[in-house]
């Protein structure tokens, strides 16, 4: 057993001998052939990195070019009582732009005459881009190219309309009003709310309806109620020109009348304030579990009803009486209305719910019950 152990570890030794010999032969081709192995990927990583930083420098230029602002030059042909361009001509200054030179124009400046035959202008104001148009940078938004130009394609009125040499979008208003009538509408609302919408308002006068000028005009365009309003044509340069259509105006001479639908108003037929309501309330004094009848009032109020007369009258009262036998009267508190609140359509319709409506034309209230408390006669 000795032996055999002794002869395996010759063995083993004797490999061992030729394993170094081997190392110690070739440990220098080993040395160079890792050498060059790490030179190789030292190359390689390089050259990546060289890519790497020539791509990265390539996009930083391709960024800086692209945020290199824009060289252009603008050119303002104004015009007095126009359309102010201010902020077309401020959002184009708000992009990414050098502007290297601006210049306001006059209609009579000699070089605005080259300029709208050019361009074949045909509006004024207008404003001009040159320079460096040709880019996808900056979109100019209401431009149109001509030639070597942007020019703005659309301008708000009002403006010069070069070949009539008429300014276009100065609006007229006529206002005729009635100054004996204190609870009829105001329509001043609406050439306020015109203003609002951008409408240039060039004259808006107030005119009474019966003095001179007014009953000349009221003839002239065919006025039928006041208060009424007179609108020059030349709102239909603008957009809110199309709710005014919907409405159904007729032009006459120029102008659009309009008069107000909700009373009360004047109708000159009959030189009458139309929609002026009297109002009779009629209650049980000694119902202390009855509604108070000034709720009724409110209901009214809501409706828009012009009360011009109010009488409360108990059942007990000689009026009271008389009333109850009118219109035969079974429970209280109650209204009565007068037949001009015909007049206002949503009282109408809300009415036939209630109420009825008299031969004499006046409305009785039938269920007074749907608003609280009451009591039977």
């Amino acid at each position: 057993m000795k032996k055999m152990v002794e002869k395996t570890d010759k063995k083993i030794n004797s490999k061992l001998r030729k394993l170094n010999s081997f190392i110690e032969k070739d440990i220098y081709k080993l040395t160079s052939v890792l050498i060059i192995v790490l030179l190789i990927i030292l190359v390689i990583n390089l050259g990546v990195i060289s890519i790497g930083n020539f791509s990265l420098n390539k996009k930083a230029e391709e960024i800086k070019e692209f945020n290199k602002p824009v060289k252009i030059q603008l050119s303002i042909i104004g015009c007095n009582g126009c359309f102010d361009v201010s902020k077309v001509v401020d959002s184009v200054k708000k992009q990414n732009v050098d502007i290297t030179e601006e210049k306001s124009l006059s209609i009579y400046d000699e070089e605005t005459k080259g300029l709208i035959s050019k361009y074949e202008i045909k509006n004024l104001p207008v404003v001009l881009i040159f320079g460096e148009i040709d880019t996808e940078k900056i979109n100019f938004n209401n431009f149109k190219r001509i030639e070597d130009a942007l020019v703005l394609e659309e301008v708000n009125a009002p403006y010069l309309e070069l070949f009539t040499n008429e300014i276009k979008g100065e609006v007229k208003i006529i206002e005729f009003v009635d100054s004996s009538c204190e609870k009829c509408i105001s329509l001043s609302s609406i050439p306020q709310s015109l203003a609002e919408a951008g409408v240039f308002l060039s004259d808006w006068k107030k005119v009474e309806y019966n003095s001179e000028e007014g009953q000349q005009l009221v003839n002239k365009f065919g006025v039928g109620q006041i208060p009424a309003l007179l609108i020059s044509e030349d709102i239909d340069y603008y957009p809110i020109s199309q709710s005014l259509a919907q409405l159904g105006l007729e032009n006459k001479q120029g102008f659009y009348a309009m008069h107000t639908t909700i009373p009360p108003y004047r109708d000159l037929a009959s030189n009458k304030i139309t929609g002026l309501v009297e109002l009779i309330m009629l209650k049980d004094e000694t119902c202390s579990s009855c509604y108070d009848i000034n709720v009724n009032k409110q209901i009214l109020d809501g409706f828009g009803i012009s009360i011009y007369s109010e009488k409360t009258y108990d059942i007990n009262s000689n009026e009271g009486k008389s009333l109850i036998s009118k219109y035969n009267v079974k429970k209280v508190p109650i209204i009565i209305v007068s037949s001009e609140a015909k007049y206002y359509e949503s009282f109408v319709n809300a009415w036939k719910q209630v109420g009825s409506v008299e031969n004499d034309g006046w409305y009785v209230m039938r269920k007074p019950e749907v608003i609280g408390e009451i009591r039977d006669i």
